[in-house]
């Protein structure tokens, strides 16, 4: 399996994508080296000296790193081993099966538009623009909205403060042949700019 991306997060890295994890690996290691491009969230930035004091722990060699963003608590809901315990009720609630829960976390497509370059895409029903756009008028820029696509937009435009490689768009429609043309459309308007 070679993913296009690979998005991981470690204890902490250099500026050039060097990275301690230390606890759990999981398959860290693995998808580090099998992405075709990889995309690092570390607890700390450190100075590389800080990195070759202890080579035992550089699990993601920075070479195979395209970005390195600091996001505390990057990992949530999940532990980061000397940082943050796991957030049980968060996967409680995420894994409930009376709930179809889990696919409101992930985006519907993450597309490289061009070469370093990426459009996540969410594609969402009437109801849920409705609901939507309530939020957004009621909440604006706060945080405080309990949309899940407004949040999921909130959250993005933080993440796109540390990475300006990323566009985030949204789709709402009710006929599949609709949100690819206007998928199609995001792809390329982004490709030209």
């Amino acid at each position: 399996i070679r993913p296009d991306v690979a998005i991981l997060h470690a204890q902490r890295a250099d500026r050039e994508g060097n990275a301690h994890v230390w606890g759990n690996f999981g398959v860290t290691r693995e998808a580090a080296l099998a992405a075709k491009k990889v995309i690092l969230t570390c607890e700390e930035i450190v100075d590389h000296e800080v990195i070759l004091s202890d080579p035992n722990r550089t699990v993601i060699p920075g070479f195979v790193v395209s970005s390195v963003v600091h996001e505390p608590f990057g990992a949530h809901p999940s532990p980061t081993q000397g940082y943050s315990r796991r957030d049980n009720d968060f996967y409680f609630e995420y894994c409930d099966p009376e709930q179809d829960r889990v696919a409101k976390y992930f985006p519907d497509f993450l597309v490289e538009t061009s070469k370093g370059r990426y459009l996540v895409v969410e594609v969402k029903t009437g109801q849920e623009q409705f609901d939507y756009e309530r939020d957004k008028k009621e909440y604006g820029g706060t945080k405080k909205a309990n949309n899940t696509v407004f949040a999921k937009e909130l959250g993005f435009e933080e993440f796109r403060k540390h990475n300006q490689n990323f566009e985030y768009r949204i789709v709402f429609t009710t006929s599949p042949r609709e949100w690819k043309k206007q998928l199609l459309e995001s792809v390329e308007s982004i490709k030209q700019s």
